[in-house]
């Protein structure tokens, strides 16, 4: 045997090598690499479900749901004053006194007063007012409540980015070593001369450009992680778990227990077996539960309650005051005694005469009859574009878990055969390098497209329970 053919022996098992390296490691889990975390600051415990502990401490943490509990307090605090008379007025003074001589005795009417005065609104007013204000706690808790929806959306979402990013680093870490591998055995030919200097070129820049991509994985994976630090309200850089797609989630994505994968073999069918409700039933669920809706429905039946309050307008509030007046001096009585001057008391109502009725109280009713039919018409169109997104979130869902049915049913089976072709062929001579880089690169792209689809489901999954307000997958 010659020197030529032990080098082509040689040249073969390492390849046939680098091909089992290659399918193997497109089937293993990305997960199973460390983390590209940055340098943490201070540690957190972890649980066996770190996404929910992530989320049990934003509900603690996090300054945008804090402040929406001192506001629902605040409205809180505001019910029983809104259904409160105005407190009594007390007066204190004196009538009745003479410049001429300036006496408090030498007249008769002369009187020093005290009083008290009270407002009494019309009865239902009250009542009306303090149900406006009850509203508009109804309105900061329904606020509340898209606040931490979403604050939880973000979270999921930025927890499943990381998933990806990380299996992205893992698939560019086994990329980067298959093409180094494949760089020796290139270079390896080109040195016994039965290799061309091309495809040394080549197999670098292909590891080149693996690396420069997974630095900017890295970079954004430094990103995403400032931005669920911040949801969670902690230094930028502290560190997180690894993240990785719940198992919950995994199962409602590939189904693959599913005898029928496909509804139908019609072009363009979907997977079957949807782990969602069914579009309608989300579609009711988010109308009653949605919290954008229960505002919208809330401020509607608070200016229901002010068009009810504006037309008791009509109807006069009253103010009673009573007073009394202590008078000095003597006065003559019967018979020309001189007597002590009597005392006096006064007692008042009054109310207001609606002169300006149709410049004021008219107006007033129609500007708040105005405001309901403007918050109704508001509150169909909210329904209307609700609906219309959940409908399309739902749309988006099939999709990724027709993608990723097909990307693990078919796509990866024949990228991982494709490699392998080009691998023999390569070995055999009848193949050249480009074709097994280029069979890498699809690969790489497979897997890439599976491990994205799969943190997209997850995070449509997410959108779609901010949406509906509660739990969308069966």
């Amino acid at each position: 045997m010659s020197r030529t053919q032990v080098f082509d022996l040689a040249v073969r098992r390492r390849l046939r090598h680098i091909a089992r390296g290659a399918v193997c490691a497109s089937i293993c889990v990305a997960g199973t690499l460390p983390a590209q975390a940055p340098t943490p600051v201070k540690s957190i415990a972890l649980t066996d479900d770190s996404l929910s502990a992530l989320v049990a401490i934003a509900m603690r943490e996090n300054p945008a749901i804090a402040a929406t509990r001192f506001k629902v307090a605040a409205a809180k605090t505001r019910v029983g004053p809104a259904g409160s008379r105005s407190d009594p007025m007390l007066m204190l003074g004196v009538e009745n006194v003479p410049v001429r001589p300036l006496s408090l005795s030498a007249d008769d009417m002369t009187m020093k007063v005290i009083g008290i005065e009270q407002n009494l609104p019309y009865p239902g007013k009250l009542s009306l007012r303090k149900r406006t204000a009850e509203i508009e706690v109804t309105i900061a808790e329904a606020a509340a409540d898209s606040v931490r929806l979403g604050v939880v959306r973000d979270i999921k979402k930025s927890w499943y980015s990381l998933a990806y990013l990380d299996a992205a680093l893992g698939v560019a870490q086994r990329n980067h070593a298959l093409l180094s591998e494949i760089l020796k055995v290139a270079s390896a030919r080109y040195s016994s001369v039965s290799g061309t200097q091309q495809d040394v070129l080549r197999a670098r820049l292909d590891a080149a450009r693996t690396n420069e991509n997974a630095n900017a994985l890295k970079e954004e994976q430094r990103a995403v992680v400032a931005e669920l630090n911040a949801l969670l309200d902690r230094p930028s850089n502290t560190a997180l778990p690894r993240a990785m797609i719940p198992s919950r989630i995994n199962r409602a994505a590939v189904d693959t227990s599913a005898r029928n994968l496909f509804v139908s073999n019609d072009l363009g069918s979907s997977v079957s077996d949807s782990p969602l409700y069914p579009l309608d039933s989300l579609q009711v669920m988010a109308s009653r539960s949605n919290p954008e809706l229960r505002v919208m429905r809330a401020m509607g039946e608070a200016a229901s309650t002010e068009l009810e309050l504006s037309r008791k307008d009509y109807l006069p509030d009253f103010d009673l005051s009573l007073q009394y007046g202590q008078r000095s001096g003597r006065m003559e009585g019967p018979e020309g005694a001189m007597m002590p001057r009597s005392d006096m008391v006064t007692a008042m109502v009054s109310f207001p005469i609606p002169l300006q009725k149709t410049r004021k109280q008219n107006a007033v009713v129609k500007s708040s009859q105005s405001a309901l039919s403007a918050i109704q018409a508001e509150t169909r169109a909210a329904q209307n574009r609700l609906a219309a997104e959940i409908a399309r979130t739902y749309s988006d869902i099939s999709h990724q878990r027709t993608l990723l049915a097909l990307t693990s049913k078919t796509f990866l089976p024949q990228a991982r055969a494709t490699i392998a072709s080009a691998t023999n062929s390569y070995q055999s001579g009848t193949g050249d390098l480009n074709s097994v880089l280029v069979a890498q690169a699809t690969l790489l792209e497979v897997e890439l497209t599976y491990h994205r689809a799969l943190s997209d489901f997850a995070s449509k999954v997410a959108d779609l329970e901010a949406l509906v307000g509660q739990e969308v997958l069966r």
